[in-house]
């Protein structure tokens, strides 16, 4: 099963926990492969709860979905990035919903 989080870029701090709940409880559920965005906190709350999770549980992947290629996007503790095709010819406001 794959879970798919893209989320807003001005989410509070006090939803990190939440979110990390509602990851472990998707896992125990069966997610096995998870696609998160790249831009905002929202995000970046994912991905490091990720990160923390699969050290311990290895059979969790997770790729970051890059909007666009830039030298940001491709710095911090992402391991795996996929960047979809044909996306670079997409105006980067249109990015997610592409």
């Amino acid at each position: 099963m794959v879970c798919t989080f893209f989320g807003h870029k001005d989410t509070p701090e006090e939803f990190k926990e939440n979110i990390e709940k509602e990851i472990v409880s998707l896992i125990q559920e069966g997610v096995k492969l998870f696609l998160v965005g790249n831009n905002g906190h929202f995000d970046y709350f994912v991905q490091s709860i990720l990160e923390k999770l699969s050290v311990d549980k290895k059979d969790i992947k997770y790729y970051i979905v890059l909007s666009k290629i830039n030298e940001k996007a491709l710095n911090g503790i992402q391991s795996s990035t996929i960047f979809p095709e044909g996306l670079e010819l997409v105006p980067p406001k249109f990015a997610i919903s592409k």
